[in-house]
């Protein structure tokens, strides 16, 4: 589904499973989380391979690696997903707690400024490296910093920012479709 994600997909989950109305049930949460996010991975390989859909930050970039995405690349992709998986899920479940421990005494603020820091740093070096246009990276950054801080200080939800990609995803899913109907139905009236 056009602008639909993890973000849209576990309060979803949540409000199937009842939680989620002041539960702290974090096995759970954690669950349909790291399910969400993998299976909306594998959906994206999906996505490439049978209708040439991009829907990811990482899928666009794989295009750039794979001039033809083929049936033997999404099974070499869907088994390095899952063998992920179960190596994290065993990592996790032998170093959870522990790291939780060590995460404990991390000064979160700190830690989000130098993510924010290296983030930025990140980007001009993409951009220098690129040749892309400054002052539109820089609008950019700013544009998109300020929508990320909006749902802070309204008190709604971050997921509702993809409200925003929806209506253009939409548009031009629906001109697809029109134009994949069309020819369905010429190629009807033609041949009966």
């Amino acid at each position: 589904m056009p602008g639909f994600g993890p973000a849209q997909g576990s309060v979803i989950a949540q409000a199937a499973s009842g939680s989620g109305e002041g539960d702290d049930d974090t096995t759970n949460f954690m669950l349909a989380i790291s399910g969400l996010n993998t299976s909306d991975t594998l959906f994206s390989l999906i996505a490439i391979y049978l209708i040439g859909n991009l829907r990811s930050g990482i899928a666009v970039y794989m295009s750039y690696l794979i001039a033809e995405f083929s049936l033997y690349h999404l099974f070499v992709f869907i088994f390095a997903s899952l063998l992920a998986v179960a190596v994290s899920l065993f990592l996790c479940l032998k170093l959870g707690n522990s790291f939780s421990k060590l995460m404990g005494g991390v000064d979160y603020r700190k830690l989000s400024i130098a993510v924010i820091i290296l983030m930025i740093i990140i980007l001009y070096v993409f951009t220098f490296y690129y040749q892309v246009n400054v002052l539109y990276i820089t609008l950019a950054l700013i544009t998109s910093t300020t929508m990320g801080l909006l749902p802070h200080y309204l008190g709604v939800g971050k997921s509702h920012l993809m409200g925003v990609s929806i209506i253009p995803a939409i548009i031009i899913y629906m001109q697809t479709f029109i134009r994949l109907l069309g020819h369905h139905l010429l190629f009807l009236l033609l041949f009966q």
